[in-house]
């Protein structure tokens, strides 16, 4: 491993059972990071034999029902300036991997820094992209919260951390195989109720979440389940409607109100959404879409034609920008024809 004297980074990672991924996600940052810290909650297979062969400390740590709490461990032991945060199912291009060369090159400040996440679906398919913080200064004060869908931001809000976007691109492949994506959505489910249980007042990103896991387990279509409805609605009744999460939470209530029917509910939500977000795509689709469910065709050619006009912009959570985009496009066609 590289000691950079200007800057030291440790690549912390949480595993159990990773034999078969953890070079691949390893072995890309072995020039670039410093410490390789491993926390194992319980492995059986060669995990550990091949964390050490990398070069990592392993550090043994029994599984308590948290992520946050496992990552928090590999936190408390790190020796470096900055915490690079790797899952074992991640895997990263050469590319990036140049990209990250240079920002250790020209690295001036103690920023919290978000990488482009996407991930490999059942099929091949590849998620939209969304940004995700990755790494940040490694002080006392930062920790992760949360028992599943684990993060910092809070604390380094608390903290004044600023955020800066850096042009890495993270694959994650854990959710290629759709049995085991379904363990883990059912696993999740177990440990974000434990959470909701657990705090008086949960934030809007465990209730959305929480929101989330629902409507993929949900046995019936989501728009005819009362439970995801109304785990969507409580998202936005107590949380921040500038942050991404709740205005997500907001587009698939809205998204609900349509399937189901309720075309004056989806109005009132896409209108609430262009106000929030002016240069979102997704308000503007919706809102024309509401509009020509509703027979008001001269409205909804306007808000298609403002959805065609929207750029693209980074978001911490998963939306096809231009798939929005050309369905606004092709709305307006067939609506001016």
């Amino acid at each position: 491993m590289r000691i950079d004297s200007r800057l030291t980074i440790t690549l912390g990672m949480i595993v159990k059972n990773e034999a078969e991924n953890l070079r691949h996600a390893v072995k890309p940052w072995l020039d670039y990071v410093d410490e390789i810290l491993i926390v194992d909650t319980g492995s059986t297979d060669d995990t550990v034999q091949i964390a050490t062969a990398l070069g990592a400390k392993v550090l043994r740590e029994e599984w308590r029902d948290s992520f946050a709490d496992a990552r928090n461990t590999y936190i408390a032991h790190a020796q470096s300036d900055l915490i690079l945060n790797i899952d074992a199912d991640d895997r990263v291009d050469s590319k990036s991997v140049e990209m990250f060369k240079e920002f250790r090159r020209n690295y001036t400040d103690k920023s919290a820094y978000r990488f482009r996440v996407r991930n490999l679906e059942a099929g091949g398919k590849l998620s939209p992209i969304f940004q995700q913080i990755r790494m940040f200064p490694r002080t006392d004060s930062v920790r992760f919260v949360g028992s599943v869908h684990e993060s910092v931001e809070h604390s380094l809000a608390d903290n004044n951390y600023s955020l800066v976007d850096l042009p890495v691109t993270i694959l994650h492949v854990g959710y290629a195989d759709p049995a085991l994506c379904r363990v883990k959505l059912e696993r999740n489910l177990k440990l974000v109720q434990k959470d909701l249980i657990s705090t008086i007042n949960p934030t809007a990103a465990t209730l959305y979440h929480y929101a989330q896991t629902m409507a993929a387990l949900s046995p019936t279509a989501p728009e005819v389940n009362p439970e995801v409805v109304a785990a969507y609605r409580r998202v936005i009744e107590v949380g921040d409607t500038r942050t991404d999460a709740v205005f997500d939470a907001i587009c698939r209530l809205n998204v609900l109100y349509i399937r189901g029917g309720d075309n004056t509910q989806a109005l009132m939500l896409s209108q609430n959404l262009t106000e929030l977000r002016p240069h979102d795509v997704r308000g503007w689709y919706y809102l024309g879409f509401a509009y020509a469910a509703l027979n008001n065709r001269d409205e909804a050619i306007k808000a298609m034609h403002t959805g065609m006009l929207c750029k693209a912009y980074p978001s911490t959570v998963q939306f096809d920008h231009a798939k929005y985009a050309k369905a606004c496009v092709d709305s307006f066609v067939e609506l001016t024809q």
